[in-house]
């Protein structure tokens, strides 16, 4: 298990990513891996958290009649569903945990706005951060992002949140700025916090990543590195600097 957020504006979009897969029965780094993948050719980018490898199979998948963002939306549902059963097949993954949270967003030409949504291969509770609205999500089925705020695949610790400013808004830093704190506030939150009731240990750091999501200008740039995520080692969030340099943690009142 893992972090990725994302941020949906008027004219652009921002998605950020942690940078690791480990082994979801002891924690330990397995490999450095982006969650992160941009399609330029499709002004989209997706990020997925669960199953290793899943973005590889997916892409493999991808139907030839997909040109666009609006038509990957389409095809959403049954390209997941597609992949989850190859990857189960082929025991590509060991163990039973298979459960992909499969995030895209990009500009669709249809709408004429910046947009996001998602597909789970499982039945899932979600919460409204801003409503406390609790609903179930159905798997294999196009759920869209609405409203404003940020979305985060796996909320970080209470303390983590405050810890590391997600509480308040800091006067002068930018979307960019803010998911590079979720992020780290997610490895911060390691192996302490369960993820969609599962009793697989969540597990978020390595790198920071981000997406910048804008019609005809696609990038993606690691903002951060932890060299103290070690592989076949356990996640250490005491180890290392918690943000980067720029980046401060907010001081308890």
């Amino acid at each position: 298990m893992s972090i990725v957020a994302l941020q949906v504006r008027d004219n652009y979009i921002i998605m950020a990513g942690d940078g690791v897969s480990t082994d979801p029965a002891t924690g330990k780094v397995a490999a450095y891996v982006s969650k992160i993948t941009t399609l330029p050719d499709l002004d989209c980018a997706i990020a997925i958290t669960g199953v290793g490898g899943f973005h590889y199979v997916l892409q493999w998948k991808m139907p030839t009649w997909v040109t666009d963002f609006d038509d990957l939306v389409e095809a959403l549902p049954e390209l997941v569903y597609d992949t989850h059963n190859e990857i189960h097949r082929n025991n590509m993954v060991q163990g039973d945990n298979l459960k992909t949270n499969v995030v895209v967003a990009g500009w669709s030409i249809n709408e004429q706005k910046y947009k996001a949504v998602r597909v789970l291969t499982y039945a899932k509770e979600s919460t409204d951060a801003e409503t406390g609205e609790t609903t179930r999500l159905a798997p294999f089925v196009v759920h869209e992002f609405t409203g404003g705020g940020v979305w985060i695949s796996a909320a970080p610790t209470d303390d983590a949140s405050k810890r590391f400013g997600l509480m308040e808004d800091i006067e002068g830093e930018d979307d960019a700025a803010f998911l590079t704190r979720v992020i780290c506030a997610g490895r911060a939150s390691s192996g302490m916090i369960s993820q969609d009731g599962s009793p697989y240990r969540f597990n978020a750091g390595g790198f920071v990543q981000l997406a910048f999501i804008q019609r005809s200008d696609i990038r993606s740039w690691i903002t951060y590195r932890w060299p103290e995520d070690v592989i076949g080692e356990p996640i250490r969030p005491e180890l290392g600097s918690p943000l980067p340099p720029s980046l401060s943690l907010v001081e308890p009142v």
